[in-house]
Parts: C-alpha cells; structure tokens; sequence
C-alpha cells in the first residue's frame, strides 16, 4: 500500500488546478494530506474492490452504490446485470460443493458430467463479462434439441416416468435438484436482464434453458441406477 503526504501533495498539485483528486484501491492519504486537500476544496474519490467512496467536507465517507459493469460503464448495484453475475458465481460455487458430494459417494461417471457442467458455468461467466459469444455445453455432444428431448421423456431414454425428487432419495438426488432449481433461478434472471436483447444473448439463454435440462437428466439416470 503507497501512503500519500501532505509533501507529495503540494509537490504534486503545484502546477494543477483540480476539483477531484483519485486514488486507487492501494493509496492512502495521511491525515494532513486529507487535510490539504479538503482545505482547498478537492474532492476525493478513492475506488475499492469496485465501490466508489467519496470523501465528504467532515473527512468521513459515503458510499456510492455504483460498479463496474465494463471498463467502459457503470451501474448501480442493483442492476440487473450485476445481479445476474451475482447469481452465477452462486451457481459455480454451488457446483464446487457439488462435486465434492459425488467424489464422497465414488460416482466417477456423474462427476465427470458435473464437472462438464462447471467447466461450461465459467464459460458462461467469462461470456457475460466479455460479450463473446458461449459455446453450447458439451454433454455427449447431444444437440438443444437431443436434450431437450430426453428431459421430456425419460421413460423411453432411461425407463422411469418424471418425478420430483424426495429425501430418501439421497444427498446426491437432492443436490442434483438443487442443481436444477438453481440454474432455473439464474435463467430466469438473465431473462430479466436481456430483456431489450434477446437475439444477441440468445447463446446464453438457450444454454441456461437446456442446462437445467441436463440437471434433470442426471437425475433421470440416477434414479435409474445409470451411474452405479
């Protein structure tokens, strides 16, 4: 952390005429620079981890709700967007746990398909960010359509009819449809926040829907006794 004095600031200030004086998330001032600065009316704009904390005439601070949605915009915290991120990196965290679970219970072909689906949430998280464009998850290179297709009838692709999971199905069973419902609640606030944007966010949309899709598959093949 670079401390700033009242000496650097006089040095540094001499030959400008500022209103707003910046400082980065690893500055600091010392008090008789604060000082300095608030004598002569420049405000200070200090940026940590995102948030914007003005100083105020009285030397204490206020925290402006506004972050960064690119390097380019800001937004206020509760921005759509902003909520979106929030809510995937829940989903990638969630998934970690997850994978834990299963190893615990020695499932190797469900965790290499859970583990696909991480690998495609930090896809999706690099995409949001970037704009680029998602690549649809790889699950045994099955199409949209191939997964939509087997979460509608599990009985002709894994020989049970839908159901909803219970307790006495097990950790894993319940974890997979906490799985499921989580990413419904992702997709259902990237609806929200693409709504003026459809078509140029239709890869993430589609790839939420059908992820939720392959969410009840691996249940489908759970139940089924598939991974044992």
């Amino acid at each position: 952390m670079k401390i700033i004095t009242e000496i650097e600031l006089r040095e540094d200030l001499k030959t400008e005429n500022l209103k707003k004086y910046r400082l980065n998330e690893h500055e600091r001032l010392t008090p008789a620079a604060r000082q300095y600065l608030q004598d002569r009316k420049i405000e200070i704009v200090q940026h940590e981890y995102g948030i914007q904390v003005k100083a105020s005439s009285t030397g204490k601070t206020a925290v402006n709700q506004m972050t960064d949605l690119s390097s380019k915009e800001q937004v206020c915290k509760h921005h759509p967007r902003i909520k979106l991120r929030g809510q995937i990196d829940s989903l990638h965290a969630f998934l970690l746990e997850l994978e834990l679970l299963i190893e615990a219970h020695q499932l190797e072909v469900l965790l290499e398909e859970v583990k696909q689906v991480t690998r495609y949430v930090r896809g999706l998280i690099k995409s949001e960010a970037s704009g680029e464009k998602l690549a649809f998850i790889d699950y045994y290179g099955w199409t949209a359509e191939a997964i939509q297709r087997r979460s509608h009838y599990p009985k002709k692709y894994f020989g049970i009819g839908h159901f909803r999971a219970h307790y006495t199905d097990g950790y894993v069973m319940v974890a997979l449809n906490r799985l499921r419902t989580y990413v419904r609640e992702v997709e259902l606030t990237a609806s929200e926040a693409f709504a003026n944007a459809y078509e140029q966010h239709m890869d993430i949309l589609l790839g939420l829907n059908r992820l939720s899709s392959v969410a009840y598959i691996m249940m489908c093949k759970l139940k089924a006794g598939q991974y044992e």
